[in-house]
């Protein structure tokens, strides 16, 4: 089930990173 879910998750939690790499960007 854990390996279900990481699969399930594994492309939302790329765009998040897209996102979150985006949006703080200017951080750096």
């Amino acid at each position: 089930m854990r390996q279900t879910l990481a699969e399930f998750f594994r492309p939302h939690n790329q765009k998040l990173e897209e996102y979150l790499g985006m949006k703080f960007n200017w951080d750096e």
